[in-house]
């Protein structure tokens, strides 16, 4: 079944509509692909911004009662990397 009402998120929607514009245009396939990953980059920065908050409350709200030095240190080896992906 099909919603008739479903509509893609507004960073995802002009994404498609770059894309069947850029099928039009005569573009080289590396000039393609950058442009693809420029529209992308708001999504992906949402998935990782996701992913830091999850490992961070996951951390902080099991070690409530630890050291803050065990916190730090969990943060760091865990939350850091996600960031710096």
């Amino acid at each position: 079944m099909k919603n008739a009402n479903f509509r893609l998120p507004l960073y995802l929607e002009s994404s498609r509509n770059v894309l069947q514009k850029l099928n039009i245009y005569k573009y080289t396939n590396t000039n393609k692909i950058l442009l693809l990953l420029l529209l992308l980059l708001p999504l992906i920065l949402v998935i990782l911004n996701g992913l830091f908050y999850k490992a961070c409350n996951g951390i902080l709200s099991h070690c409530s009662t630890a050291d803050v030095f065990v916190k730090l240190t969990l943060v760091k080896a865990y939350c850091l990397p996600v960031l710096t992906y």
